[in-house]
């Protein structure tokens, strides 16, 4: 998905007049039920993640998570919410069954 360097990229919907060029906004009533001053902020916000450039290096959460994508093992240290629930899995994926059986 494209030519880019970074392993994360950041996009967001954003809805531009085609004459004026001026950002929609909600209306007021809008504003008020939802929080928000433009039509783009409440539509989805987009994330790529390109796992071969990543490079291991482990700046925040998310890069805990792309290391595990990218080398199906988790950092030596991690904080990142879910991965403890992905290390339990992998502890009992990992178990050998023979010894399970023999413990019932």
């Amino acid at each position: 998905m494209g030519d880019g360097h970074d392993y994360v990229y950041y996009g967001q919907t954003q809805f531009t007049g085609m004459h004026l060029h001026d950002q929609l906004k909600l209306s007021l009533i809008q504003q008020m039920e939802f929080n928000r001053v433009f039509t783009g902020e409440i539509f989805p916000e987009y994330y790529l993640i390109k796992i071969p450039n990543f490079d291991k290096s482990l700046r925040d959460t998310l890069d805990e998570w792309i290391y595990y994508l990218k080398t199906s093992e988790l950092p030596e240290v991690y904080h990142a919410q879910g991965l403890d629930e992905v290390e339990k899995q992998l502890n009992i994926d990992q178990m050998d069954p023979v010894k399970i059986l023999i413990r019932l």
